[in-house]
């Protein structure tokens, strides 16, 4: 009898590849990924409107800068939500920028939404993600 195919050592070979697609799907799921780097761009200069914004919060990665100009002539209202419960609203006045910061981010689902009372949205948002939020001298380098 060849012993590969002998009934126990199939079924190890079947809970191996088993246990492979479980481990595959799970960091497919969740978004696990090894980085080196300290922080990295989700989006940059992605146009405002009326339809939002989204990104996951990945794994390992505890803080947000989120970077938002608003070219209109009209105070716009920054509302970002979680699928953990966060909620947030900052204002961005008229011709100006904003920087958001949230240095204590889940690995969840972040929405950002944007309304305006003049219903014309214009500007652009970016977005990185930090394992830490470093100190100001460092993200100066990372800009």
């Amino acid at each position: 009898m060849n012993k590969i195919s002998s009934p126990k050592v199939k079924k190890i070979l079947q809970i191996i590849a088993l246990c492979f697609v479980i481990l595959i799907s799970l960091i497919v799921l969740f978004n696990i990924t090894y980085s080196s780097k300290n922080s990295y761009r989700i989006m940059e200069n992605v146009p405002v409107d009326e339809y939002g914004t989204s990104w996951r919060q990945p794994i390992g990665y505890g803080a947000y800068k989120i970077w938002v100009s608003n070219t209109t002539n009209s105070d716009v209202q920054a509302i970002i939500t979680s699928s953990w419960g966060y909620e947030s609203t900052d204002t961005i006045p008229a011709g100006s920028k904003t920087v958001i910061i949230n240095n204590k981010a889940h690995p969840v689902m972040y929405n950002l939404n944007f309304i305006t009372e003049a219903g014309k949205l214009d500007g652009e948002v970016s977005l990185r993600v930090y394992q830490a939020y470093p100190d100001e001298e460092v993200e100066e380098q990372q800009k």
